[in-house]
Formats: C-alpha cells, structure tokens, sequence
C-alpha cells in the first residue's frame, strides 16, 4: 500500500482509519436512494441500485479507499472475495482495464492519469488474494503472460499466497524460472509493497529471500530497499 500512496501522492499521515466493523458494513440494497443518505467520503456504507451488488459494484467499494486505508481496503476486499468467491474470478480479470476515468464522486481523490484504473487493479488482486488458491490459475496468467501494468500485482499476490502456505514451493520454483524473463518494471512494482509487507511478516520474508537466488530479482530488492532506507544497506 506504500507504492499506493506514492502513485496518488498521499503521505502516510493523511490516512484516515476505519474500523473492521465500518470497514466491512456490506453495501446498502435498493430499498435506500443516494440522495436520502448522510453518508460521507469515508463511509464504507456504499448503496446501490441492485440487492446484490455487481462485481464492478464491488470492485469500486474496494478501489475507492485504496492508498488512503489499509484496514478498510483489506475488510472490504475480503468481504467482496466472501461473497464473490471463485464463480467470478474470469469476471473480475475482465474489469483489469475498465473505468479509466473514476466517478464523478471520487475525482478529488484520485485526479492522477491512471490512479483510479490502478486503484481498480489493486483492488482485484487484492480480492484474489483473499479468494486464495481457486485463484491461482488467473494470477499465473497474469504474472507469467505479456507484460501489463498487472503483472506486477499477480507476482505480489503469488507471492503472499506463498507465504500464506498456498502452492509455496511451486510458486517459488515457478517465480525462480519466470523472474529472469520478466520486465523490470513488473519486478520493482511488486517489490515495493512486499518490502513494507515482509517487515511484520516472516513467511513473506523467507519466500523474498528464496526469490533473491534470482540476480534481477536481488539487484532490483536491494536497490528499493536501499531507497527505503535512505541509501543504507539493510544487509546483515
């Protein structure tokens, strides 16, 4: 999420947190209008048209706190990846692209080129995280496919369902043979949320550290990790 805040130009200290209550309050059904409601920017209650609402609906939900609440975007997405489940995966792959533009509602928040498509992104990746190992032939798709803005998020993604226990050694022997042949760019924009993950996570270190056997893959950590620490090694 620090790669987020970097992309829409938030510092860490104008995040606003929620609690997992607020954060995970499902969207509204139809019985509720817009205009009748009071609620704010920040509220995680959201209401739609439909009872049930669409991925696309879900998908905004998640998107728009993300870069701005790390507990809300977590909550909301394993809300979403609950009620979506593994039916939906193919449907959400296909949102990867859409809504260049952020609705009306959301334009102050994210004003950049690309910021909402990315919000998006990480969005659905982060929904497939939490959906877990049904999702796993979607992300190695993306991650080990042509290069896109989303291979990045599909390593990151592998990369913590590794931690998580799922598919570990598969995963790693995989990334061992993909990495070398994958875009720098992929590389440092999956490096730079799971360097701020791995500190609080030692699984997610040890799958780092197997991953830096690859030379691209240990140039690229050591030199955002050094970016991090203001040009000291972090290297016992």
């Amino acid at each position: 999420m620090k790669l987020l805040n970097r992309l829409f130009g938030r510092r860490p200290s104008e995040q606003r947190s929620t609690t997992e209550a607020e954060a995970t309050r499902p969207p509204s059904g139809a019985s509720q209008s817009r205009g009748a409601s009071q609620t704010t920017a920040w509220s995680a209650d959201l209401l739609f048209t439909a009872t049930e609402p669409s991925c696309n609906d879900r998908v905004r939900w998640v998107a728009e706190v993300a870069g701005f609440d790390d507990v809300a975007f977590g909550a909301r997405a394993a809300s979403s990846a609950r009620h979506l489940g593994a039916a939906r995966i193919e449907e959400l792959a296909g949102l990867f692209h859409a809504e260049h533009t952020p609705p009306a509602d959301l334009t102050s928040r994210f004003p950049g080129l690309g910021a909402w498509m990315s919000a998006r992104q990480f969005a659905i990746f982060e929904i497939f995280f939490h959906i877990g190992a049904p999702a796993l032939p979607a992300l190695r798709r993306v991650a080990f496919g042509q290069y896109d803005w989303t291979q990045g998020n599909a390593i990151e993604v592998l990369c913590r369902l590794a931690a998580d226990g799922v598919e570990r050694t598969a995963i790693v022997e995989e990334l061992k043979v993909h990495l070398p042949d994958i875009r720098d760019e992929a590389i440092q924009y999956a490096l730079a949320p799971l360097l701020y993950q791995q500190t609080s996570n030692a699984a997610l270190r040890e799958v780092l550290s197997k991953l830096r056997a690859v030379p691209i893959f240990s140039d690229w950590y050591q030199e955002i990790e050094m970016a991090r620490s203001g040009g000291q090694s972090t290297e016992n």
